[in-house]
């Protein structure tokens, strides 16, 4: 008898890894194992099935034209609607750990399908459930789970076989229209854009889609440069939603050599730091020490900064980094000319508009090269080019330099009256654009599910297999195939099996014929404009097969005990000369992009071996480098005088505590809400007590000159732990109103303001950065959020400008 007796199981496990480290710990720290829990058989396979069933049946109310909107949290700001299906499937997280495994994995199908075809998410997940399900079901029932999973592989390499046969190229500017107007669902004006963008571009052109700052959506056609290589750690991703690194107006450092001296590039980091603008370095490769500067100082948020990999091998790669240095304005550091990285100048750095970069890819906008210069290199390549002696590979790298030397990137702005709205369309936009890339790519089908149903009816007939289990599996995918056509119809509120029914009997052998859910007419959906692209057809199946299919087999479930609470961990060691620095330990989760680490201003030792980081901590005065084992460095925040300037020196102040998260007082909570909620306050100042254990009210104020509250910013103070008073940080958050330009009414977002000012103590900067998380995880509504460092940050236009996005009269 199976195992699958057994109901439940609790297990005392030895994790290969301690599972957090607790900040200030010290010397005493004891490694902590996980226990685990564990579920065997039927009710494993049940558990992990009702968590797929809450994710799918969430996901599955945005499929089709007529597809519901959801509603989603955000942790502050607006909530968010969408009906884009792997949204929604990324803001489920269920409170059953077994449930929600079972809905991870459908997260990771939705996930999957969107960065390899950029839509079909939700079709995915439908089909996902359903294979799912009926494996579940059949394996209850006695059937031989192998089987059942090789019947399944079977019958989806007929269907992908069948669609491929019968799919048809995309030809038309129409047709490419009415790809993203239905992945749009339905929005003509976003299909028309995409169509239009296209065609100003190629079909191999840049797109991107970006925010506006007006009610109208905008085409805008720039000159600009794709590469396929992207940022070298997460770390520097500046947008957590989009996974993106963006910059405005960035220097950009080229280099031939790979760069792992911290002292390569300090000029380059100097530069951007005196000129306040952010700078992104595309070398060879960027390792060690330096990546390990850059990396921290871009979490401690003292620069804007990111890495790339140069794009190419061998002599194409200087021949591309030649391309940038002519679009940017730039030069290419090379050791072969003499020209070395420490001795860089500012004037020697490239510049562009703006940048995005993904995991993939990086791509410029405007660029402040000459036009001539520009113009020269191309010429300059089209040269090579017709060199009889140039082989067809070259020819080949030339022409996709020349492509993107001389091509121009379409950026889409969208518009809306409202965050909500314009995060929605966006949305839209982005899965159009997917969408349609793919069609362009791989071609189309009938849409609405027609093509899955037309598969199941004949694709499926007479599919031979081994034995009867495998058999059930072939018509497991017979059915879940007809599953996204049937949710399609249902959320248009008609009878999904009574559809389904005529499209695989009366209309079997008409392949183009399906059912038209927004009219609720039977017509040739290619000639109506409803197509699907078949990569997104065809990866959508794929990807939910292999998933349920292995989830249908699964035998036990395993995951992590609730966390039985104990005493309180004593606190860290003081410093006891060489051993001072032992004290505090920062948790993994403290170093995530997201988050800005307490670290010590002056000394910090990163224990590496590969990015990410294991852990980082405060070691002792004079420690030497040693790359067997970590890498250690100094940053300086007044270095020579200059604010912010970085270099290498002896560590300072290393008997130096971390300052810890201080505890948020309720009154902190009261006032914000009443300012919230019954707007008795136009805005709030907060403080740390003296003690810097608390965070407090320091200010609440009625009053609406934004002057006055911007002068008491100015003017705080903080005490040092020696009674020294000088310039101290605060919090704050100030109810913005304003009128819409267009006249379309009033506006308000209550914004929170970190103020640190430069000539502010090292050690209160510190303590304050360490506990602003703390604050804002307190104040749930708070729209935006900005740093300011000096007066000029906290200019009434300038803070309205950015709160309003450009749209206040």
């Amino acid at each position: 008898m199976q195992r699958a007796l057994t109901s439940r199981a609790r297990a005392s496990v030895l994790s290969a890894a301690p599972s957090k480290f607790r900040a200030g710990a010290g010397l005493g720290q004891q490694l902590r194992f996980a226990h685990k829990e564990l579920k065997f058989g039927v009710e494993g396979r049940a558990a992990l099935l009702a968590g797929a069933d809450t994710l799918a049946k969430a996901v599955a109310t945005t499929l089709g034209p007529k597809g519901r909107n959801v509603l989603i949290e955000s942790s502050y700001g607006s909530p968010k609607i969408t009906k884009d299906g792997v949204t929604v499937a990324k803001a489920i997280t269920l409170k059953d750990k077994f449930e929600n495994l079972g809905a991870r994995l459908i997260q990771d199908v939705a996930s999957k399908t969107n960065e390899t075809a950029g839509d079909g998410t939700t079709t995915a997940t439908v089909l996902a459930r359903s294979i799912f399900s009926e494996t579940v079901k059949n394996v209850a029932a006695g059937c031989n789970p192998m089987d059942l999973r090789r019947g399944i592989q079977a019958a989806v390499d007929e269907v992908v076989a069948f669609l491929q046969k019968n799919k048809r190229d995309i030809s038309t500017s129409e047709e490419v229209a009415q790809v993203a107007t239905i992945s749009a669902n339905g929005d003509q004006e976003v299909g028309n854009l995409i169509a239009k963008a296209m065609e100003k571009v190629g079909k191999e052109g840049v797109i991107t889609v970006k925010e506006g700052k007006t009610l109208v959506d905008e085409l805008e056609v720039t000159e600009g440069m794709r590469f396929d290589r992207g940022f070298v750690s997460p770390y520097f991703i500046t947008d957590a939603k989009s996974q993106k690194v963006e910059f405005e107006k960035p220097l950009i450092l080229l280099s031939e050599k790979k760069i792992s001296a911290v002292q390569d590039i300090i000029p380059a980091l100097e530069a951007s730091t005196q000129l306040r603008r952010p700078l992104v370095i595309i070398a060879e490769d960027i390792e060690g020490e330096a990546l390990a500067v850059c990396i921290l100082n871009k979490l401690r948020g003292q620069l804007q900064v990111a890495a790339v990999k140069a794009p190419g091998f061998g002599d194409n790669r200087k021949s591309i980094l030649g391309d940038l240095a002519v679009l940017t304005n730039g030069t290419v550091f090379s050791e072969e000319l003499d020209i070395k990285l420490e001795k860089a100048t500012p004037d020697m750095l490239g510049s562009t508009g703006s940048i995005t970069i993904t995991k993939e890819d990086t791509i410029f906008l405007n660029g402040e090269g000459a036009k001539d210069s520009i113009s020269q290199r191309c010429e300059q390549i089209r040269g090579v080019m017709n060199d009889p002696t140039t082989s067809e590979y070259e020819k080949e790298k030339l022409q996709e330099r020349l492509a993107k030397l001389s091509g121009g990137v379409a950026v889409i702005k969208v518009g809306g009256s409202s965050e909500v709205e314009v995060g929605e369309k966006k949305d839209r936009f982005v899965d159009a654009l997917n969408a349609t890339r793919a069609a362009v790519e791989e071609g189309i089908l009938p849409g609405g599910g027609t093509a899955l149903i037309k598969a199941s009816a004949l694709a499926l007939k007479d599919v031979k297999t081994a034995n009867f289990d495998q058999q059930l599996g072939v018509t497991i995918v017979k059915n879940a195939i007809t599953r996204p056509a049937r949710a399609i119809v249902e959320n248009a509120g008609l009878e999904g099996s009574v559809i389904v029914g005529k499209l695989t009997d009366e209309f079997a052998n008409e392949f183009n014929k399906g059912f038209d859910s927004s009219k609720g007419e039977y017509v040739d959906m290619i000639a109506a404009g409803i197509l699907d692209p078949f990569k997104v057809v065809r990866t959508g199946l794929v990807d939910a097969s292999g998933v349920a299919s292995l989830l249908g087999t699964t035998e036990v479930a395993i995951v992590e005990a609730p966390e039985e609470k104990g005493p309180p961990p004593m606190g860290g060691m003081g410093g006891m000369g060489g051993m001072g620095g032992m004290g505090g330990m920062i948790p993994l989760s403290r170093l995530s992009p997201s988050h800005t680490p307490a670290i010590d201003q002056h000394h910090v030792s990163i224990r590496v071996g590969i990015p990410p980081f294991r852990r980082a901590s405060r070691v002792c005065a004079d420690k030497p480098f040693d790359g067997r084992l970590y890498r250690s460095f100094n940053v300086d925040p007044g270095g020579a005088g200059q604010a912010g300037s970085i270099y290498l020196s002896k560590a300072a102040h290393a008997n130096q505590i971390f300052p810890t998260r201080a505890q948020v007082s309720q009154e902190c909570i009261t006032a914000y809400n009443e300012l919230k909620l019954s707007k008795k306050y136009k805005y709030i100042i907060y403080k740390l007590s003296d003690d810097n254990k608390e965070i407090i009210v320091e200010e609440a104020s009625a009053d609406k000159d934004y002057d006055n509250f911007r002068e008491k910013l100015i003017n705080a103070q903080t005490k040092s732990r020696s009674g020294a008073v000088g310039k101290g940080p605060r919090y704050a958050v100030y109810d913005f109103e304003y009128s819409l330009a267009s006249g379309e009414g009033e506006r308000n977002k209550i914004t929170f303001l970190a103020w640190s000012p430069d000539d502010a103590g090292v050690m209160a900067k510190m303590v304050y950065a360490s506990s602003k998380e703390a604050l804002k995880r307190s104040l749930t509504g708070i729209a935006t959020e900005l740093q300011a460092n000096d007066a000029d940050d906290i200019e009434y236009d300038s803070i309205l400008k950015t709160v309003s996005k450009g749209m206040a009269s």
